[in-house]
């Protein structure tokens, strides 16, 4: 092994940090874009619950995600109008940009039986 000069060495260290940060910008935007096609995709289908259910099933993507990736599209249908463009995280659209996701039915109303006075869940 030869000596390398501690500038030649520190320039192989700058230019490989560089290379990690641009790497793994690339990675997490890829992934954007990524969950704004499927959005894209799953947002106009019919019977859309059974489709994302299929889609889980067959793609091991969780329902949560998908529901995420249809709010994501509609809410940013054009990706250069995210607010912080480029530099952001799936992480960080779902924490901080968009509503919980309605993926579940709700989840009836608690109300109390007149007859009994037991406490039950509605039927609507």
């Amino acid at each position: 092994m030869t000596d390398i000069e501690a500038d030649e060495l520190q320039s192989i260290i700058d230019d490989i940090r560089s290379t990690i940060v641009e790497a793994q910008f690339t990675a997490r935007w890829v992934l954007v874009e990524g969950y704004h096609t499927i959005g894209k995709r799953l947002q106009g289908v019919k019977n859309k619950r059974q489709i994302i259910v299929t889609v889980t099933q067959q793609t091991g993507i969780k329902e949560r995600n998908l529901y995420r990736a249809i709010q994501f599209y509609e809410m940013y249908p054009d990706l250069n109008k995210l607010p912080e463009g480029k530099n952001v995280s799936w992480h960080k659209i779902c924490n901080e940009y968009l509503p919980e996701p309605k993926d579940k039915e709700p989840e009836p109303e608690p109300c109390t039986c007149p007859t009994c006075g037991a406490s039950h869940r509605s039927a609507k």
